[in-house]
């Protein structure tokens, strides 16, 4: 970032700040005392009462006005949806609907419902399969189905979404699609970076032989509290001797996503962690994601019925891809149950719902951690501002982080 825009960044934060001491109360607190019982494999009715109350806090946007609000979720229970796989035993039919995959990138830190979201809810809503940008086409899922499909596809022509975290962690195993030109939509999900960022960190420590040191006070502490004093201050030294590496690591995924669609931003998608597991807006958000999927399958379709020179894409072919994403695809009224069932259901205070200064109060920052992270977040709200729902993203993380940091 450069000086100039971190000195209007910094400025900008230092109005903030004085404009929510004035004005905000604060924050109202969400109760996090749970039943931690569960009477089956579906919550009750009551337990979802619960979560959607105990969703009611700061969110990360407000939910989007040209969209209504989901029906609720009828009895608490989605259909039973078909285990995913290949969306069609012809293989130019699932050739013509998979010629290119979606990306789901996410920062690191999204912990165990990264899998979930990316996965299970994304099998749920389509029906088809899921696979990694790194090691796509999944050489085992295709010896499982049966199907040789060399010579047919393009690689990633298997599943309809490739998971990937670059550039943020730019190793080799988050490496991009071998098949990445041929890849051109996305969708983004980001995290509020005081909660993803020693998220993270926490994820790395119980890989490195430590105690795990997420999820509930008890499998975090011993009775001396050892286990807490020690992880803590391992926070302290991996943060004070990497903050700088990680918020340049955020920055740059960020960016990196706006730029690789800049001017086909309707071939890109943002969404928010927070989002996606809110009680209120999370089978909005579903609804979102299954659309903008859905949208990516017709793409192909389409492309397949203008390419006349392709012999196999034939007018019974392109029929018989339409029935298939009728088929596939979950209806707009099973989201809200799906949701439930696959997001719903895993919500507990170890994920989401814990009060909303813990993992600030085990993963403590500085204050000049704080003016660093809403300063970096200044910046990507300045350079990319006529993209409203990124804006909007980042705009309540930055408050809800100085809000946080004025009570604590």
């Amino acid at each position: 970032m450069s000086e100039g825009r971190r000195a209007r960044a910094a400025s900008g934060t230092l109005v903030l700040v004085v404009a929510l001491a004035l004005l905000l109360p604060p924050a109202a607190r969400p109760n996090s005392e749970r039943d931690e019982s569960r009477a089956g494999p579906r919550a009750t009715a009551s337990r979802r009462r619960r979560r959607r109350r105990l969703g009611r806090r700061l969110l990360p946007f407000p939910p989007s006005s040209d969209l209504p609000p989901p029906p609720s979720c009828p009895d608490g229970g989605g259909r039973i949806r078909p285990e995913p796989g290949l969306p069609s035993s012809s293989r130019e039919v699932v050739d013509l609907l998979l010629r290119t995959s979606t990306y789901a990138a996410t920062v690191p830190g999204l912990g165990a419902m990264d899998s979930i979201l990316t996965g299970r809810l994304v099998e749920s809503l389509s029906g088809m399969m899921v696979g990694d940008a790194n090691i796509s086409p999944s050489s085992q899922r295709m010896r499982q189905q049966g199907m040789d499909r060399t010579g047919f596809a393009r690689g990633q022509g298997e599943v309809i979404v490739l998971r990937t975290r670059f550039p943020y962690d730019d190793s080799p195993l988050e490496r991009l699609s071998a098949y990445d030109e041929f890849v051109t939509r996305a969708f983004v999900i980001l995290r509020n970076p005081t909660r993803s960022i020693p998220c993270h960190f926490d994820r790395m420590y119980a890989m490195g032989g430590h105690r795990p040191t997420g999820g509930s006070p008890s499998s975090a502490n011993d009775d001396d509290g050892s286990a807490t004093t020690t992880a803590r201050n391992a926070w302290v030294r991996w943060r004070d001797d990497n903050l700088p590496d990680q918020l340049r690591r955020y920055e740059s995924f960020v960016s990196f996503w706006m730029d690789r669609h800049e001017g086909r931003h309707d071939e890109r998608l943002y969404f928010s962690y927070e989002g996606l597991v809110d009680g209120r807006v999370g089978p909005t958000e579903a609804s979102r994601l299954a659309k903008f999927l859905e949208g990516g399958v017709m793409s192909n379709i389409a492309t397949g019925r203008s390419s006349g020179g392709d012999s196999r894409t034939t007018d019974s072919t392109i029929a018989i891809a339409n029935a298939v994403v009728g088929s596939s695809f979950a209806d707009v009224e099973e989201v809200p149950c799906i949701w439930e069932d696959v997001v719903g259901a895993t919500l507990t205070d170890e994920f989401v719902v814990p009060g909303r200064s813990s993992s600030v109060d085990r993963r403590p920052f500085t204050a000049e951690n704080i003016a660093d992270i809403t300063s970096m977040l200044s910046g990507l709200i300045e350079t990319y501002n006529d993209h409203k729902r990124l804006v909007g993203i980042l705009s309540e993380y930055r408050l809800e982080i100085i809000s946080e940091s004025m009570e604590n």
